[in-house]
């Protein structure tokens, strides 16, 4: 798995970041100013939109 570090010397990456399965932020890299509690939500939307692919990824699976 790649680095936050690695991520962010992709070209047009603004932002990486780890997160908990429950949505937590556990660490972020940013090349703008970003809050950590925008950061913070982010984490959530990403893990929200992790676990809708999951659940589909199952459903689909089932087929």
């Amino acid at each position: 798995m790649a680095t936050l570090d690695q991520l962010m010397q992709i070209k047009g990456v603004v932002a990486a970041g780890e997160f908990t399965l429950a949505g937590e932020l556990v660490n972020f890299r940013s090349a703008m100013s970003m809050p950590q509690d925008q950061a913070g939500m982010t984490a959530q939307f990403c893990n929200t939109v992790s676990i809708m692919f999951n659940t589909l990824a199952k459903a689909y699976s089932h087929m």
